[in-house]
């Protein structure tokens, strides 16, 4: 609900094999904002990501090319 009352852009990133947050949650997110709402998977990401050094470093460089993209 609180999701729906903003006007900051949101970047939603789904872990494809989280343990934890699930696809039904994402989804009320993207329900609740659809302006200024990405939405994305990163494929073989789990919740805590341990020992996933390369999809760290993929996920650091999308927040920060998002970011970009938003504000350069």
């Amino acid at each position: 609900a609180c999701l729906a009352r903003t006007s900051v852009p949101v970047l939603c990133i789904e872990f494809e094999k989280d343990e934890i947050v699930y696809p039904s949650y994402l989804r009320s997110y993207a329900e609740a904002r659809t302006d200024g709402f990405t939405s994305e998977v990163l494929p073989g990401a789990t919740h805590f990501m341990r020992e996933l050094d390369a999809l760290q470093n993929q996920l650091a460089r999308r927040l920060i090319s998002w970011t970009r993209e938003l504000f350069w």
